[in-house]
């Protein structure tokens, strides 16, 4: 969704959980237009990752449009405008709200043998680091058979080497890729731990960022991952029976 993450898991059970909202509210209602019916208003589950605009903007406008079951959220407060008036909308649309902790909120069974597991952040929030939001980023594993996705929000090599310490369970067929492939995210230690066979980047075209960062394109190439960007590729679509894998995108790498 341009710049920002939004990424909508369609469970083999029929659920329906939406994580990040990117920074479009009229982009990402229109993808959910397109991927459910449409008389269908509801969520299961919206997960944010963290109270930045790139990925909050758009989540504020599901909530208000749509029957949400419940939202997980960091528990990382600012005092942005946008995150104000997240926390408005919760509380007139009467959602019920869960604080994500590693050790407190550990599993979600989405059914059908599907779980998604809470892995990061951990119970006392960190501090101190280049970007508390960032690195205190809500990150979860979803498993189902032999297939697995790690959504890892926009930690820093700083969160990152905590999940590593801690023996969270990394390894992931799947990697969506860090703060939209930053320098300082992404080290080499943390894509070992993953091993993926696929990374997705989250970017809009000409960022003034510089998303993705040539650091980590190299170090994705060096492992052999494939690697699909938002910016390049639009929206990415995987599909899965819990053995085997298919990846469609709205632009093939190359076309204009």
């Amino acid at each position: 969704m341009g710049q920002g993450d939004a990424i909508l898991v369609l469970t083999p059970a029929g659920g329906k959980v939406l994580i990040d909202g990117g920074e479009s509210p009229g982009a990402i209602t229109a993808h959910l237009g397109r991927h459910m019916a449409f008389c269908d208003r509801t969520l299961d589950l919206a997960i944010l990752t963290h109270p930045h605009d790139d990925h909050l903007t758009g989540l504020i406008e599901c909530v208000a449009r749509y029957d949400v079951g419940q939202v997980l959220d960091p528990g990382y407060s600012t005092t942005s405008a946008n995150y104000i008036r997240w926390l408005e909308v919760l509380g007139e649309r009467r959602v019920p709200v869960y604080q994500a902790r590693r050790d407190t909120l550990q599993l979600i069974d989405l059914g059908a043998d599907a779980v998604l597991t809470v892995l990061h952040p951990p119970p006392a929030l960190l501090t101190g680091t280049d970007s508390d939001a960032n690195n205190n980023s809500v990150v979860t594993r979803l498993t189902w058979g032999e297939v697995s996705f790690l959504f890892a929000g926009d930690i820093e090599e700083e969160g990152e080497a905590v999940l590593l310490r801690t023996g969270a369970p990394l390894q992931s067929t799947v990697l969506k890729a860090p703060h939209h492939g930053s320098q300082t995210s992404l080290s080499a230690a943390f894509l070992a731990a993953v091993d993926p066979r696929v990374a997705v980047i989250s970017c809009g075209a000409d960022n003034p960022f510089g998303h993705p960062h040539a650091s980590t394109l190299d170090k994705l190439a060096g492992a052999g991952c494939m690697v699909l960007r938002t910016d390049q590729n639009g929206t990415v679509e995987i599909v899965t029976d819990g053995e085997q894998m298919w990846v469609n995108v709205e632009r093939p790498t190359g076309a204009e």
